[in-house]
Protein backbone atom coordinates (compact mmCIF):
# COMPACT_ATOMS: atom_id res chain seq x y z
CA UNK A 1 0.00 0.00 0.00
CA UNK A 2 1.14 3.47 -0.91
CA UNK A 3 1.82 6.11 1.84
CA UNK A 4 0.78 9.32 1.81
CA UNK A 5 4.35 11.09 1.80
CA UNK A 6 2.49 14.47 1.81
CA UNK A 7 1.91 13.64 5.59
CA UNK A 8 5.01 12.23 5.88
CA UNK A 9 7.08 15.18 5.16
CA UNK A 10 4.95 17.43 7.06
CA UNK A 11 5.83 15.68 10.09
CA UNK A 12 9.79 15.85 9.39
CA UNK A 13 9.55 19.63 8.74
CA UNK A 14 7.76 20.33 12.38
CA UNK A 15 9.47 18.25 14.50
CA UNK A 16 6.64 16.51 15.18
CA UNK A 17 8.23 12.94 15.13
CA UNK A 18 11.02 14.33 17.36
CA UNK A 19 8.38 15.77 19.83
CA UNK A 20 6.17 12.88 20.09
CA UNK A 21 8.95 10.75 21.14
CA UNK A 22 10.53 13.35 23.91
CA UNK A 23 6.90 13.70 25.62
CA UNK A 24 7.21 9.74 25.95
CA UNK A 25 10.35 9.69 27.55
CA UNK A 26 9.05 12.83 30.08
CA UNK A 27 5.59 10.71 30.49
CA UNK A 28 7.93 7.61 31.60
CA UNK A 29 10.11 9.93 33.95
CA UNK A 30 7.67 11.08 35.50
CA UNK A 31 5.82 8.46 36.74
CA UNK A 32 9.20 7.28 38.55
CA UNK A 33 10.39 4.77 36.52
CA UNK A 34 13.06 3.02 38.11
CA UNK A 35 16.72 3.37 36.23
CA UNK A 36 17.21 -0.16 35.47
CA UNK A 37 13.69 0.52 32.96
CA UNK A 38 15.13 4.07 31.90
CA UNK A 39 17.27 4.26 28.73
CA UNK A 40 20.21 6.08 28.95
CA UNK A 41 20.36 9.64 26.38
CA UNK A 42 22.99 8.06 24.21
CA UNK A 43 20.40 5.01 23.48
CA UNK A 44 17.12 7.04 23.11
CA UNK A 45 18.99 8.86 20.54
CA UNK A 46 19.64 5.66 18.51
CA UNK A 47 15.85 4.81 18.68
CA UNK A 48 15.63 8.54 17.77
CA UNK A 49 17.53 8.34 15.09
CA UNK A 50 16.54 4.21 13.80
CA UNK A 51 12.82 5.86 13.83
CA UNK A 52 13.75 8.88 11.54
CA UNK A 53 15.83 6.63 8.83
CA UNK A 54 12.81 4.39 8.53
CA UNK A 55 10.26 7.03 8.10
CA UNK A 56 12.64 8.83 5.80
CA UNK A 57 13.04 5.50 3.43
CA UNK A 58 9.25 4.90 3.35
CA UNK A 59 8.68 8.47 2.40
CA UNK A 60 11.82 8.02 -0.49
CA UNK A 61 10.01 4.60 -1.54
CA UNK A 62 6.51 6.10 -1.87
CA UNK A 63 7.90 9.30 -3.76
CA UNK A 64 9.93 6.87 -6.11
CA UNK A 65 6.55 4.62 -6.55
CA UNK A 66 4.21 7.96 -6.91
CA UNK A 67 6.55 9.68 -9.84
CA UNK A 68 6.42 5.89 -11.73
CA UNK A 69 2.96 5.85 -11.71
CA UNK A 70 2.81 9.36 -12.62
CA UNK A 71 4.98 8.91 -15.66
CA UNK A 72 3.33 6.18 -16.31
CA UNK A 73 0.45 8.07 -16.65
CA UNK A 74 1.68 10.84 -18.61
CA UNK A 75 3.40 8.79 -21.22
CA UNK A 76 0.89 6.17 -22.45
CA UNK A 77 1.74 3.57 -24.82
CA UNK A 78 1.57 4.76 -28.37
CA UNK A 79 -1.86 3.74 -29.92
CA UNK A 80 -1.45 0.88 -32.55
CA UNK A 81 -1.47 2.01 -36.04
CA UNK A 82 -5.54 1.75 -37.26
CA UNK A 83 -5.65 -0.07 -41.29
CA UNK A 84 -8.64 1.57 -42.47
CA UNK A 85 -10.55 -1.70 -44.21
CA UNK A 86 -13.81 -1.26 -46.51
CA UNK A 87 -16.22 -3.54 -46.38
CA UNK A 88 -18.26 -4.72 -49.45
CA UNK A 89 -21.52 -2.98 -48.41
CA UNK A 90 -19.49 0.33 -47.89
CA UNK A 91 -18.02 0.35 -51.15
CA UNK A 92 -21.41 -0.53 -52.49
CA UNK A 93 -23.26 2.22 -50.78
CA UNK A 94 -20.30 4.64 -52.07
CA UNK A 95 -21.08 3.43 -55.79
CA UNK A 96 -24.53 3.99 -55.73
CA UNK A 97 -24.15 7.62 -54.13
CA UNK A 98 -21.69 7.99 -57.41
CA UNK A 99 -24.29 6.85 -59.41
CA UNK A 100 -27.07 9.01 -57.90
CA UNK A 101 -25.22 12.27 -58.34
CA UNK A 102 -24.67 11.06 -61.92
CA UNK A 103 -20.68 9.95 -61.50
CA UNK A 104 -20.80 6.88 -63.64
CA UNK A 105 -17.34 6.52 -63.94
CA UNK A 106 -16.82 6.73 -59.98
CA UNK A 107 -19.75 4.06 -59.67
CA UNK A 108 -18.29 2.03 -62.11
CA UNK A 109 -15.32 1.51 -60.33
CA UNK A 110 -16.64 1.27 -57.18
CA UNK A 111 -19.13 -1.82 -58.33
CA UNK A 112 -16.56 -3.15 -60.04
CA UNK A 113 -14.25 -3.13 -56.66
CA UNK A 114 -17.49 -4.79 -54.82
CA UNK A 115 -17.39 -7.75 -57.64
CA UNK A 116 -13.30 -7.96 -57.03
CA UNK A 117 -14.60 -9.38 -53.50
CA UNK A 118 -17.74 -11.11 -54.77
CA UNK A 119 -18.32 -11.90 -58.57
CA UNK A 120 -21.91 -12.53 -56.99
CA UNK A 121 -22.87 -9.28 -55.78
CA UNK A 122 -26.60 -8.69 -57.28
CA UNK A 123 -26.28 -5.47 -56.76
CA UNK A 124 -23.36 -4.68 -58.18
CA UNK A 125 -24.33 -6.48 -61.12
CA UNK A 126 -27.33 -4.42 -61.55
CA UNK A 127 -25.58 -1.14 -60.58
CA UNK A 128 -23.27 -1.80 -63.88
CA UNK A 129 -26.40 -2.73 -65.45
CA UNK A 130 -27.58 0.40 -64.95
CA UNK A 131 -25.01 2.19 -65.91
CA UNK A 132 -24.99 0.99 -69.54
CA UNK A 133 -27.89 1.02 -69.60
CA UNK A 134 -28.20 4.77 -69.20
CA UNK A 135 -26.18 5.05 -72.30
CA UNK A 136 -27.99 3.39 -74.22
CA UNK A 137 -26.22 -0.04 -74.28
CA UNK A 138 -29.09 -1.94 -73.64
CA UNK A 139 -27.87 -5.42 -74.44
CA UNK A 140 -24.70 -5.02 -72.60
CA UNK A 141 -27.29 -4.18 -69.66
CA UNK A 142 -29.42 -7.12 -70.03
CA UNK A 143 -26.30 -9.34 -69.66
CA UNK A 144 -25.16 -7.53 -65.93
CA UNK A 145 -29.23 -8.39 -64.92
CA UNK A 146 -28.61 -11.79 -66.28
CA UNK A 147 -25.50 -11.87 -63.81
CA UNK A 148 -27.78 -10.83 -61.49
CA UNK A 149 -31.04 -13.43 -61.63
CA UNK A 150 -27.96 -16.10 -61.90
CA UNK A 151 -26.98 -15.52 -58.45
CA UNK A 152 -30.36 -14.34 -56.93
CA UNK A 153 -32.94 -16.12 -59.32
CA UNK A 154 -35.85 -14.57 -57.14
CA UNK A 155 -34.24 -10.73 -57.45
CA UNK A 156 -37.11 -8.18 -57.28
CA UNK A 157 -34.44 -5.58 -58.72
CA UNK A 158 -33.13 -7.81 -61.07
CA UNK A 159 -36.76 -8.20 -62.64
CA UNK A 160 -37.38 -4.40 -62.56
CA UNK A 161 -34.21 -3.53 -64.04
CA UNK A 162 -35.02 -5.67 -67.18
CA UNK A 163 -38.29 -4.37 -66.99
CA UNK A 164 -37.34 -0.89 -67.47
CA UNK A 165 -35.00 -1.87 -70.65
CA UNK A 166 -38.17 -3.62 -72.54
CA UNK A 167 -39.07 -1.15 -74.36
CA UNK A 168 -35.76 -1.05 -76.34
CA UNK A 169 -35.04 -4.72 -76.61
CA UNK A 170 -36.43 -7.71 -77.99
CA UNK A 171 -37.30 -10.09 -75.35
CA UNK A 172 -37.82 -13.77 -75.50
CA UNK A 173 -41.34 -15.46 -75.16
CA UNK A 174 -39.50 -16.92 -71.70
CA UNK A 175 -38.48 -13.43 -71.10
CA UNK A 176 -41.98 -12.14 -70.98
CA UNK A 177 -43.45 -15.36 -69.27
CA UNK A 178 -40.79 -14.97 -66.84
CA UNK A 179 -41.93 -10.95 -66.46
CA UNK A 180 -45.60 -11.68 -66.35
CA UNK A 181 -45.11 -14.47 -63.66
CA UNK A 182 -43.04 -11.89 -61.92
CA UNK A 183 -45.27 -8.95 -62.06
CA UNK A 184 -48.11 -11.17 -60.74
CA UNK A 185 -46.30 -11.89 -58.17
CA UNK A 186 -45.50 -8.68 -56.84
CA UNK A 187 -48.85 -6.48 -57.99
CA UNK A 188 -46.89 -3.78 -55.42
CA UNK A 189 -44.08 -3.27 -57.87
CA UNK A 190 -45.25 -0.36 -60.53
CA UNK A 191 -42.42 -1.23 -62.46
CA UNK A 192 -43.62 -4.20 -62.77
CA UNK A 193 -47.28 -3.27 -63.27
CA UNK A 194 -46.44 -0.80 -66.02
CA UNK A 195 -43.90 -3.68 -67.79
CA UNK A 196 -47.13 -5.93 -67.97
CA UNK A 197 -49.32 -3.21 -69.19
CA UNK A 198 -46.82 -2.65 -72.23
CA UNK A 199 -46.79 -6.50 -72.59
CA UNK A 200 -50.50 -6.52 -73.02
CA UNK A 201 -50.37 -3.74 -75.25
CA UNK A 202 -47.69 -5.27 -77.86
CA UNK A 203 -50.47 -8.07 -78.37
CA UNK A 204 -53.13 -5.71 -78.61
CA UNK A 205 -55.05 -7.17 -75.59
CA UNK A 206 -56.03 -3.70 -74.33
CA UNK A 207 -58.39 -4.00 -71.72
CA UNK A 208 -55.84 -6.55 -70.11
CA UNK A 209 -53.14 -3.43 -70.47
CA UNK A 210 -55.26 -0.94 -68.84
CA UNK A 211 -55.62 -3.23 -65.81
CA UNK A 212 -51.70 -3.00 -65.74
CA UNK A 213 -51.63 0.57 -65.90
CA UNK A 214 -53.90 1.47 -63.64
CA UNK A 215 -52.38 -0.44 -60.80
CA UNK A 216 -49.00 1.54 -62.02
CA UNK A 217 -50.37 5.05 -61.70
CA UNK A 218 -52.23 4.01 -58.47
CA UNK A 219 -48.49 2.75 -57.17
CA UNK A 220 -47.04 5.76 -58.76
CA UNK A 221 -49.91 8.91 -59.62
CA UNK A 222 -46.76 11.16 -60.44
CA UNK A 223 -45.74 9.48 -63.16
CA UNK A 224 -46.15 10.96 -66.61
CA UNK A 225 -45.57 8.07 -68.63
CA UNK A 226 -47.64 6.05 -66.45
CA UNK A 227 -50.77 8.66 -67.44
CA UNK A 228 -49.99 8.34 -71.02
CA UNK A 229 -50.07 4.72 -71.64
CA UNK A 230 -53.38 4.40 -69.02
CA UNK A 231 -54.55 7.13 -71.70
CA UNK A 232 -53.63 5.63 -74.76
CA UNK A 233 -54.94 2.67 -73.50
CA UNK A 234 -58.43 4.18 -72.53
CA UNK A 235 -58.61 5.42 -75.93
CA UNK A 236 -58.15 2.44 -77.69
CA UNK A 237 -61.21 0.96 -76.18
CA UNK A 238 -62.99 4.23 -76.81
CA UNK A 239 -63.25 6.04 -73.30
CA UNK A 240 -62.48 8.82 -74.57
CA UNK A 241 -63.60 10.94 -71.53
CA UNK A 242 -61.36 9.45 -69.22
CA UNK A 243 -58.15 8.90 -71.93
CA UNK A 244 -58.75 12.76 -72.12
CA UNK A 245 -58.33 13.34 -68.46
CA UNK A 246 -55.15 11.36 -68.44
CA UNK A 247 -53.90 12.66 -71.31
CA UNK A 248 -54.03 16.31 -70.15
CA UNK A 249 -52.66 15.10 -66.72
CA UNK A 250 -49.73 13.58 -68.33
CA UNK A 251 -48.75 16.85 -70.12
CA UNK A 252 -49.14 19.17 -66.89
CA UNK A 253 -45.91 17.19 -66.29
CA UNK A 254 -44.19 18.58 -69.49
CA UNK A 255 -42.46 21.07 -68.23
CA UNK A 256 -41.43 20.15 -64.75
CA UNK A 257 -39.51 16.68 -66.04
CA UNK A 258 -38.31 15.16 -68.86
CA UNK A 259 -41.24 12.42 -70.65
CA UNK A 260 -40.50 9.93 -72.60
CA UNK A 261 -43.25 10.57 -75.09
CA UNK A 262 -44.35 12.75 -77.70
CA UNK A 263 -45.77 15.94 -76.66
CA UNK A 264 -46.99 17.03 -79.51
CA UNK A 265 -49.02 14.00 -80.54
CA UNK A 266 -50.84 13.68 -77.21
CA UNK A 267 -51.23 17.41 -77.72
CA UNK A 268 -53.39 16.79 -80.77
CA UNK A 269 -54.90 13.62 -80.36
CA UNK A 270 -56.15 15.48 -77.14
CA UNK A 271 -57.42 18.06 -79.61
CA UNK A 272 -59.02 15.49 -81.50
CA UNK A 273 -60.85 13.61 -78.84
CA UNK A 274 -62.37 16.95 -77.40
CA UNK A 275 -63.83 17.64 -80.65
CA UNK A 276 -64.75 14.22 -80.97
CA UNK A 277 -66.80 14.73 -77.71
CA UNK A 278 -68.44 18.06 -78.38
CA UNK A 279 -69.33 16.78 -81.74
CA UNK A 280 -71.09 14.06 -79.95
CA UNK A 281 -72.64 16.29 -77.42
CA UNK A 282 -73.66 19.27 -78.95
Amino acid sequence: PLINTKNTSSFEEHGEINTFSQHQDDHSLSEGSSPVQEMDATARQAVKREINQRVTNVSNASRQSLNQIVTKKSNPPSPKAVIKVHSEESILSEAYLSYQQGDFLSAEQSFESVLAMNPQNEFALIGLGNILASKQQYVAAMNYYQRALAAEPSSLNAFEAIANISDHIALSSDWKKALTDMAQDHSESATLQYALGNLYAEGQDWLAAQSAYFQAVALEPDNADYLVNLAVSLDQLGKYNMAARYYTEALAFVDVEKVNFNEAQVKNRLISIRQFIAGRNP
